[in-house]
């Protein structure tokens, strides 16, 4: 990610919808991610948060394969602060074959977020 790439974060509801909420995921340790609102998302555009009508899990975290990334690991947050999941950049890269499962849950109306670590 050497300015950063795209990515989409994939949950499905209690109800059973599917939400896909793409993500810029910058090269830079310790920016926010953002997040598409409607109008695109890039290093600029964006809100640096996303929220859900219900309460969601997340199923999968996809960022598209690019140059070796600047940062290399992410942090989920949760109104701001942040949570225990942690991500290796390169495990979920479109590349990889097989990512690793995920049934993170989100409660609705929560500001889900992330910040690049390192």
């Amino acid at each position: 990610m050497s300015a950063g790439t795209i990515g989409s974060i994939i949950c499905i509801g209690r109800s059973g919808n599917t939400y896909t909420r793409q993500a810029w995921f910058t090269d830079a340790a310790g920016a926010n991610m953002r997040f598409d609102q409607g109008a695109g998302v890039s290093a600029t555009l964006g809100e640096t948060f996303t929220t859900f009508p219900e309460d969601v899990a997340i199923t999968d975290i996809v960022i598209t394969t690019t140059a070796t990334p600047a940062a290399t690991t992410f942090r989920l947050t949760l109104d701001g602060a942040p949570t225990s999941q942690m991500f290796v950049v390169a495990g979920q890269l479109t590349s990889v074959a097989f990512r690793p499962p995920l049934r993170l849950p989100i409660p609705a109306g929560r500001r889900l977020g992330g910040i690049m670590t390192t």
